[in-house]
């Protein structure tokens, strides 16, 4: 006797801690919505870092020492993070550990997985 499914959802490809990801699983990146915000804060900063250094004509190893003497507060302090539950990240490495991170975006900007839909996906046994 096979074993019984999981619940739908569970059972979806599609389904991660109870949200689902398929629009960043099939275009990764393209809905701003779900983009997490205080990392796009820090990539804005990161361009607009670059754009300088090209205007004033400043050499890698000058505009990398530049950098990585910076502060990144801003991109943190700026962004509106959907984590009300501890401080808004202002460093890449805090961003990183981001339990709610899923790629670049926020699991807490995605839908709630309402069950079985036609966007279901799941393991071939369990169909």
């Amino acid at each position: 006797m096979r074993a019984p499914c999981q619940q739908p959802t569970r059972a979806c490809r599609y389904h991660f801690h109870g949200v689902c990801v398929y629009a960043e699983a099939v275009n990764p990146g393209l809905e701003r919505t779900l983009r997490c915000p205080v990392l796009a804060g820090m990539i804005m900063d990161w361009d607009d870092f670059l754009d300088r250094a090209e205007a004033f004509d400043l050499s890698e190893a000058v505009a990398a020492r530049i950098w990585s003497g910076r502060k990144h507060g801003r991109a943190g302090k700026d962004a509106n993070c959907l984590c009300r539950e501890a401080p808004v990240p202002s460093e890449p490495e805090a961003v990183a550990e981001c339990r709610y991170r899923f790629h670049n975006a926020c699991l807490l900007a995605m839908p709630l997985c309402g069950g079985r839909c036609e966007r279901f996906a799941g393991i071939r046994d369990c169909l």
